[in-house]
């Protein structure tokens, strides 16, 4: 091979080095146009989401009624403190109702403690409406087109802007609307681990979603550890 040979190799191969470059450059700046577009919308989800959490309606707790119908046909006097925000009492209303029934609820149980608590609330809307939210902003995430990743980091924002009341109601709001059923929303979920500190918790809410919703629903929710975990606590409160 001449000198000039190589010469032409040498130059069709940075040639074709510097298109690669330019290719990946204008890749990536794509990918950052794209995360930047992103980070603008979800910036202004955030921003109405702690708009709804923080509402003044939803850190006190008004019934239109004294009385629930819970479970089984039977009318329930439910004690709530007004002073109390709507999402720690939906928690004890739940839970009172549990330790009268003591056993595990049905997914038609506890869909009608769902409906049955909202409905009673005087602004009911404004309840409701939080977890509505909570579903637009992770369904704009899992519809995005960001590296998973990426989406694993967005998921962890909005799952810490929940506390743990927040976070078992968002819990049984998903099984009062799937019927206790999967969908590719609730894989999403599962995927993500989202509910993963609120079954660790073992003070409150961890026993309390174990032993309350039957272990095919919680499956749905939770991922194989997790799953371990729910079954130790299960045998553990055999005994």
């Amino acid at each position: 091979m001449s000198s000039a040979d190589i010469i032409d190799v040498i130059t069709a191969i940075l040639t074709a080095m510097t298109v690669l470059f330019a290719f990946m450059a204008y890749r990536q700046s794509i990918e950052a146009r794209r995360n930047s577009s992103f980070d603008a919308i979800f910036t202004q989800l955030l921003a109405s989401f702690q708009g709804l959490f923080s509402n003044d309606i939803v850190k006190k707790t008004r019934f239109k009624q004294v009385r629930l119908i819970v479970i089984g046909g039977e009318s329930v006097s439910v004690k709530v403190m007004e002073s109390q925000n709507v999402f720690l009492n939906f928690c004890n209303v739940y839970r009172y109702c549990f330790e009268r029934k003591e056993k595990q609820f049905t997914v038609g149980e506890i869909c009608k403690i769902w409906k049955d608590f909202s409905n009673a609330l005087v602004y009911e809307s404004d309840f409701l409406i939080c977890f509505k939210y909570v579903y637009h902003t992770i369904e704009t995430i899992s519809s995005s087109e960001l590296k998973d990743l990426d989406k694993k980091q967005y998921i962890g924002i909005v799952q810490a802007q929940l506390n743990l009341d927040v976070l078992f109601c968002y819990l049984i709001n998903q099984i009062a609307v799937t019927n206790g059923k999967g969908n590719d929303f609730t894989k999403f979920l599962r995927s993500h681990n989202f509910f993963k500190n609120l079954y660790e918790d073992n003070d409150r809410y961890g026993n309390l979603a174990s032993e309350s919703i039957p272990s095919e629903v919680n499956a749905i929710f939770i991922d194989s550890k997790c799953e371990k975990v729910i079954r130790r606590r299960t045998c553990w409160s055999w005994f």
